[in-house]
C-alpha cells in the first residue's frame, strides 16, 4: 500500500476530482437515458448533445461509448482525489491534447472560413456545440495550467523539483 504523503489535498485539487466526478455521472446518465428511453434524445436533442459533448471533451459519442468514456472520467477523478501522481500526469495530457487540438481548430481553421469538419474530423459542431467546447477549453486550460505549475499541487502528489 502507497505511503500516504504529508501534504494535504489542495482545495482546487479537490475541486477538480468533483468536476470529473461530476462529468461521469452526466456521461452514465447520459447512457442510461439513451438506453432506457432513445426518444428523450430527441426531444431534448440539442441541450442532451451540447452536455455529452462537453463532458465527452468535444467528441459525438455514440451511446454505447458513453459508459467508457465516463469509467474514464470517474478514474482521473478518483486518481486525483487519492493524490496519484498517473491521474494528474493523464489530466495534463489529456487536458492539454484538447487544448492542442480544438485550440488549433479555432484560430486556424475557424478563424479562415471555417471548415466542414471539426478538430476530430468530424461535422462541424453547432453553435451549442461551440460554445460547450469554448468551456471545455476554458476549463482545460485552468485544469492544465493549475495541475502543472501550482506549487502547492506538485508538493501534493510528491513532484521533485
Amino acid at each position: 500500500m502507497r505511503e500516504r504523503l504529508a501534504f494535504a489535498r489542495p482545495t482546487p485539487v479537490t475541486a477538480i476530482a468533483l468536476l470529473q466526478f461530476g462529468k461521469a455521472w452526466l456521461l452514465m446518465l447520459a447512457a442510461v437515458i439513451a438506453w432506457m428511453v432513445p426518444e428523450a434524445l430527441q426531444a431534448y436533442g440539442k441541450v442532451f448533445s451540447s452536455v455529452v459533448y462537453f463532458a465527452s471533451h468535444g467528441k459525438h459519442s455514440p451511446p454505447f461509448l458513453l459508459p467508457i468514456y465516463g469509467a474514464y472520467v470517474a478514474a482521473m477523478g478518483w486518481g486525483l482525489w487519492q493524490l496519484r501522481g498517473w491521474a494528474r500526469r493523464n489530466l495534463m495530457a489529456t487536458s492539454g491534447l484538447t487544448l492542442a487540438i480544438w485550440g488549433r481548430w479555432f484560430l486556424f481553421d475557424q478563424a479562415l472560413g471555417g471548415p466542414i469538419r471539426n478538430a476530430t474530423g468530424e461535422p462541424a459542431p453547432t453553435s451549442a456545440q461551440i460554445q460547450a467546447i469554448g468551456f471545455l477549453l476554458l476549463v482545460d486550460a485552468i485544469v492544465f495550467f493549475y495541475l502543472f505549475f501550482d506549487v502547492d499541487v506538485k508538493q501534493a502528489f510528491g513532484v521533485k523539483e
